[in-house]
């Protein structure tokens, strides 16, 4: 009894250290978490920061916007956007099918610019619809939802070591704001920064 007294002692001894260490685990774990997310919000932050500087740099006017995807699990998400008119830099979606529009152009190809052939929206709202849904797949009811109707696209896929990882979106909701020179600008800033 005595010897079985002492072995009870022990796993209690015992018990009470392993509780002390699930506390420590999970206190550690909400740290890393916490650290984690902490570490995201930085690197959106800094890719937010490489958008402003890049449409300073490039002149980019109010009715322009930049966007970063990033691609993962068979799905385009939102890591960054920026526009110097507040109403395009917001975000109303997070994640984009990989099949449709100027994101999946890029991805696939490299590159995707369509600067001429775009009907703008002010002017002739059911072919800019047709266009975008026979061009790029989008559905009709959610063209209409979108905040920034876009007439011109430059979008190259960001490729890391051979792989691509993401894909850089610039946009206008007018005509004739990215020209040829525009775009080689574009280009040659994109591949000097990538």
């Amino acid at each position: 009894q005595k010897n079985l007294n002492s072995i009870n002692e022990k796993l209690k001894l015992e018990n009470h250290l392993v509780g002390n260490l699930k506390e420590k685990i999970n206190s550690i774990s909400e740290d890393s978490e916490a650290l984690q997310n902490e570490l995201g919000k930085l690197q959106v932050k800094l890719v937010t920061t490489w958008l402003k500087g890049s449409a300073r740099q490039l002149n980019l006017s109010t009715n322009c916007r930049t966007t970063i995807y990033y691609y993962i699990n068979q799905h385009f998400y939102l890591l960054a956007r920026y526009s110097q008119n507040p109403k395009y830099s917001e975000v109303h979606r997070q994640k984009f099918s990989k099949n449709d529009g100027v994101i999946s152009k890029a991805w696939e190809h490299k590159v995707c610019i369509d600067i001429e052939n775009i009907p703008c929206y002010q002017d002739s709202p059911e072919d800019y619809v047709q266009y975008l849904s026979d061009n790029y797949g989008y559905a009709k009811e959610k063209i209409e939802e979108l905040t920034m109707k876009s007439c011109q696209f430059i979008a190259f896929s960001i490729i890391e070591a051979d792989r691509h990882i993401g894909v850089i979106v610039f946009e206008s909701d007018k005509l004739d704001i990215f020209k040829k020179q525009k775009v080689n600008q574009i280009k040659k800033y994109c591949t000097d920064y990538q």
